[in-house]
Order: C-alpha cells, then structure tokens, then sequence
C-alpha cells in the first residue's frame, strides 16, 4: 500500500464541489443581505430584505458544511468513531469558522453599499 494522499473518487469530488458551491453561495448572499441593510442598527436598507437573504442563505452554507463534514469523515485515518469525531469537529469548527466569514461578508456588503 502506497503512503501520501488517498485517491479521490468521484462521490469525494462531488461532496467537495457541493461543499465549495454551498459555501460561496451563502457568502455571496450574506454579502447581498448587508447591501439590502443593516440588521444591527436597522438603520440601513430593508431590514426584512436583509432577513429573508439571511435565511436563503442558511440552507446552501448547512449543505456545504454537511458535506464538508462527510468528505472528511471517510479521509481520515483510524477507527469508526475518530473518524465521526473529525466530522464533528468540522462540522462544529468548520461551521463556526464559516458563520464568522458570513458576518464579515455581511459586514462588507453595508460598507460597499452605504459608504457616505
């Protein structure tokens, strides 16, 4: 058996494809909600504009990071359970990671959008 990275199949490069897609789909539309307004101040914008781009973006960033979580879980070394523990761990870092870009792009869609 040869060391080094594991050979990818086409279900991987599918997992990790929807993982890419999913994610940038939800930050592309976090950015959308900061340019719709603000929901810190509600000040900015439409308020409710923002919300429902936040909510549209909810289920492609839990499908990205579900299947971020499943392209780990088989590419990781050891038994059945560190394997589930890796992809939890993505799931919950991974998750917490991506929240926080998504609050960012929001963030730069009200400066790019409502600079005086």
């Amino acid at each position: 058996m040869k060391h080094g990275m594991p050979r990818l199949s086409r279900a991987a490069i599918a997992l990790a494809v929807l993982a890419v897609i999913g994610i940038a789909l939800s930050l592309a539309w976090m950015f959308q909600a900061g340019c719709a307004g603000d929901l810190g101040g509600a000040m900015l914008g439409d308020a409710t504009l923002a919300l429902a781009l936040e909510r549209r973006a909810l289920l492609p960033f839990c499908a990205g990071i579900c299947a971020g979580a499943a392209l780990v879980a088989p590419l990781s070394p050891g038994t059945r359970k560190q394997r589930l523990a890796n992809a939890l761990g993505f799931i919950a870092l991974g998750g917490a990671l991506c929240a926080m870009l998504g609050i960012q792009f929001e963030a730069w869609g009200v400066r790019a959008c409502f600079a005086a």
